[in-house]
């Protein structure tokens, strides 16, 4: 896939990612509004109200916009036809679902992004299980473990290695199976690469740089 940010962007200056996954109905662009309430209510082309009630993918208000934290939270609604992250507690609940399509990515102006899943925990909105960084390596590793005991759905292969795990991306959505329900997907990522025709206006996060740096050198 290739992303056309500058269109992107004459639509809705808020955009930062597109997030896909195969297999899904998840093919959608990302927003970071003002805060987590914003983007609940609005779609991408800035309307509100019943026409808009599917609202927007956003990223989590708290996390940084250029992707570098070590855990990146997007939300979606649950809506009825199936659309925006529904997928995550329907299919997705199913196992062996889960593991046909364990693979998601999100592409940014400066680096693509291919995720592996390895959880689904369902949950509910009183369960503060969102976390955006960690205080070391093994503060990462236990929470990732902590997923991985408690999700619905168990990986048939290629789990990831909690050892060298670096960055997450993790997707949530309401579960309408329980009051109150969430259904929260992790994802670790598996590799990354520089977009053909990258933004190099946009602004890079450090932990990226070195991939970017490479490319120009093997292009050069």
């Amino acid at each position: 896939m290739t992303v056309d940010w500058d269109y992107l962007r004459s639509i809705n200056p808020d955009v930062v990612a597109w997030v896909y996954m195969p297999g899904t109905n998840i093919n959608y662009p990302v927003v970071q509004g003002n805060d987590n309430d914003e983007y609940l209510h609005k779609d991408f082309g800035g309307a509100e109200g019943l026409s808009a009630r599917s609202g927007t993918i956003f990223l989590d208000e708290n996390n940084d916009p250029t992707f570098a934290d070590a855990n990146n939270v997007l939300y979606g609604h649950h809506m009825n036809d199936g659309s925006m992250f529904a997928s995550l507690s329907t299919q997705l609940a199913d196992n062996d679902e889960f593991n046909a399509h364990r693979s998601i990515y999100v592409l940014t102006p400066t680096m693509n992004y291919s995720c592996s899943t390895f959880a689904l925990v369902l949950t509910t909105g009183d369960d503060m299980i969102v976390r955006e960084e960690f205080q070391n390596p093994e503060d990462m590793k236990a929470y990732a473990q902590d997923k991985i005991d408690r999700s619905a759905t168990q990986p048939s292969e290629g789990t990831p290695s909690l050892d060298t795990l670096s960055k997450m991306f993790t997707f949530s959505t309401c579960d309408y199976t329980q009051y109150n329900g969430r259904a929260v997907l992790f994802s670790s990522v598996v590799d990354r690469a520089v977009p053909n025709g990258a933004n190099t206006g946009s602004t890079i996060n450090p932990d990226d740089q070195a991939v970017v740096d490479q490319a120009v050198k093997e292009a050069a």
